[in-house]
């Protein structure tokens, strides 16, 4: 499983999930009578919604249709993609039922072009960043071509095709075009196909990182008119989580998909290694992008914080989450002590953040993140924030007291990020304690997980013993932790005045699960395999594995490294 949500189904809390369904998102299929505007032209999809205006002199034509006629310069007509259903793929579809584009064209507002599109913002804001697209555009010569096209910056950054002649001025039989896009890999594909034949894969490629499909846009530019009887028809515009006609050639050479740890610091380096020289030993060829002052390894496994001053930040790129719907950012500190600042300090302050933007752009866009910080007290406080705008808007917590000052037990942080509907959990540990979920919150769904970033600032040292401790650093597009073992008796009561349960295998004390200490066998046991109807584990104190039920009270069956198994044996 992907999810954190594996730890909460073991322990058998049920956790509401969005599933992604296939379905029409939009569907203008231009069955409006003769004269519609574009604007008017019904959508027969999910949404219902309107394009945002008209194009002259373009109108259907009673017959299924809409004929664009308009000569002039760009005018582009936008609808927002809508709620997507939490679904990575999303498919643009348009069916061209035919062109005359043969008449002189007028070279004051030159040849005749089509856009078809996915932008990266909402149509209100009439955004111009396309996120994936195809092109079709006539040349001088009377050859029709197509164009995929990109554009943007981040990884895995943004691949394109040249405009490729294809089709002739005159076109009697539809063509289909189909631009499909993943929001999770970033990656887009473009077939087409003439008539009733197979689709034909126009080009595969990446879009950039940092951009998404909230729109859509269909642009218009040039001569379509002529000398009077230029048209183009076109036959339906339609948005949806799968291609709604005929499965097209799927992409090539899409990364091979990889579902677990993508950085990883655990500071085992001589003592005195700065942070940007410490290994990332899930990926060595991206370290961090600069030092912490006055803050180094121990030779202990351990990266000690010790700086202070104002706000400092060391990023790293995220870099390929190959598709993944998941990022998790987890910190595992092995300590700190800040009992030596004063009030009067500059307070310590932590953030783990995932952010908007590529780590050499120095972006402070916060996707989702959580902080730690102490207050003037000595308490410390942790906190969930995101920040952004869009359809949905981030939000986080207020500074809520989790420790003291000074903390001898290992403490682990997690945050965890659904890149598809766009929200948060953090979640944490202190020692071999319950995992703890904090707060679960929605973040910007104009916004991804690029770039990570440590930030610190405030007096850490104190009188000069005062530090915070980090013992491991890991981002995984995939939960990075074994499931906590749940108790099979778990939910049984206890015996009133003890810890002791009656089980089917006798009384039992679970609350160390899956050591037990069994009240018959009058030893702790360590549970290798269990089930109602016994248990098979191993006793320390014997060096021997067991096996035994209810009904063997305080007999159990034997198995020693010499003997193998043995027969009956009691403890009395």
């Amino acid at each position: 499983m992907k999810l954190l949500n594996k730890i909460i189904t073991t322990a058998g809390i049920a956790l509401a999930t969005l599933t992604a369904q296939a379905i029409e998102l939009h569907d203008w299929q231009f069955n409006d009578v003769a004269g519609t505007t574009v604007s008017g032209a019904v959508n027969q999809g999910l949404h219902g919604t309107f394009w945002d205006g008209n194009i002259a002199d373009s109108t259907t034509t009673g017959e299924g249709t809409l004929r664009i006629q308009r000569t002039g310069g760009l005018v582009s007509r936008r609808a927002d993609v809508g709620d997507n259903q939490a679904s990575a793929e999303l498919h643009m579809t348009i069916v061209i039922a035919g062109w005359n584009l043969t008449d002189p064209v007028d070279d004051s507002v030159g040849q005749p072009r089509l856009r078809f599109e996915f932008l990266n913002g909402f149509a209100a804001d009439a955004p111009t960043a396309v996120t994936a697209s195809v092109r079709f555009e006539r040349f001088s010569n009377g050859e029709v071509a197509l164009q995929a096209y990109a554009r943007g910056t981040a990884a895995p950054g943004y691949e394109e095709s040249d405009m490729i002649p294809l089709f002739s001025s005159v076109q009697e039989e539809p063509v289909t075009i189909q631009i499909s896009y993943n929001r999770l890999s970033h990656f887009y594909t473009v077939n087409y196909k003439v008539g009733d034949d197979e689709f034909t894969q126009l080009f595969t490629g990446t879009t950039s990182g940092l951009r998404d499909a909230e729109s859509i846009r269909l642009a218009v530019q040039g001569d379509f008119l002529g000398d009077g009887t230029g048209y183009l028809d076109i036959d339906r515009f339609a948005v949806s989580t799968e291609v709604p006609i005929s499965e097209p050639d799927g992409p090539d050479e899409e990364p091979e998909p990889f579902f677990g740890i993508l950085h990883e610091w655990i500071f085992d380096e001589a003592e005195g290694t700065a942070l940007e020289d410490t290994v990332n030993i899930a990926n060595p060829d991206v370290p961090w992008d600069g030092n912490l002052a006055d803050s180094a390894t121990t030779g202990e496994g351990i990266f000690r914080i010790q700086r202070d001053g104002g706000l400092t930040s060391r990023r790293i790129d995220v870099g390929t989450t190959f598709g993944a719907e998941y990022v998790y950012y987890a910190i595992e500190s092995a300590g700190w002590d800040f009992s030596s600042v004063s009030s009067s300090d500059s307070q310590p302050h932590l953030r783990f953040e995932l952010l908007n933007g590529l780590a050499e752009s120095g972006t402070t866009a916060i996707t989702a993140g959580m902080r730690l910080n102490r207050l003037e007290n000595g308490d410390i406080t942790l906190q969930a924030l995101a920040s952004g705008s869009a359809e949905t808007i981030g939000v986080g917590t207020d500074e809520i007291v989790v420790f003291d000052s000074v903390q001898e037990e290992p403490v682990k942080l997690i945050l965890e990020y659904n890149r598809l509907e766009h929200w948060y959990r953090i979640w944490y540990r202190v020692g071999n304690g319950e995992l703890i979920e904090f707060f679960e919150g929605t973040t910007s769904n104009l916004r991804d997980a690029i770039s990570l970033r440590m930030a610190v600032r405030g007096n850490f040292a104190g009188t000069g013993d005062g530090y915070f401790d980090l013992d491991r650093v890991l981002v995984a597009n995939d939960y990075p932790y074994e499931a906590d073992p749940v108790s099979p008796w778990e939910g049984i009561e206890t015996i009133a005045g003890s810890d002791f349960k009656l089980t089917s295998i006798g009384g039992i004390m679970d609350t160390n699960y899956p050591w037990i200490y069994h009240a018959d066998l009058r030893s702790w046991v360590y549970v290798s395999a269990d089930g109602d109807e016994g248990i098979f584990g191993f006793i320390p104190e014997l060096d021997v594995w067991v096996w035994t039920t209810v009904d063997a009270g305080a007999w159990i069956y034997v198995y020693g490294d010499n003997e193998g198994w043995s027969d009956w044996a009691s403890l009395n």
